[in-house]
């Protein structure tokens, strides 16, 4: 059952591609501004990731923050993080890890969880169909302590 609905799928994908611009696929002209290569491109994975990358040589830091108040009045705070590495004009590096503080768990400080570590690759720019597109292979590694963090 589960082959038989990723067959359909893929499918449905690659006709949808397959659509000529003028029998109902929507094209959208490119946007006439200069892309500034050093611009902050803050990534929302509950959302949607860009393909954007970050320009060669540079580095940007992408923090969020979050409280928890548990129904029995305890608190969690989970903060995750995403250091970018611009490695080409077309890869960069990610390295990804979660901090959080849950004294039921941790009895202390604030600790860190596992790291990410991921290169993002931009394959296409400017496509007519699939405007920028990247991909982004990462690997979790259990750097995090045993004591409830990994």
């Amino acid at each position: 059952m589960r082959r038989k609905a990723s067959l359909t799928a893929c499918a449905f994908v690659l006709s949808a591609l397959a659509i000529h611009p003028r029998l109902g696929a929507q094209v959208v002209d490119k946007d006439s501004t200069p892309r500034d290569p050093h611009a902050v491109q803050p990534e929302r994975p509950t959302v949607a990731t860009h393909a954007g990358t970050v320009a060669r040589g540079w580095v940007e830091l992408e923090e969020g923050g979050e409280w928890d108040k548990a129904t029995d009045g305890t608190r969690t705070f989970f903060a995750p993080t995403n250091l970018k590495i611009g490695l080409a004009s077309r890869a960069q590096l990610n390295l990804l890890v979660n901090l959080f503080y849950d004294h039921a768990i941790l009895g202390g400080p604030l600790a860190a969880g596992d790291i990410t570590v991921g290169v993002k690759y931009r394959i296409v720019d400017d496509d007519r169909i699939l405007g920028d597109f990247a991909i982004l292979p990462a690997v979790k590694l259990p750097t995090a302590s045993q004591d409830g963090a990994g």
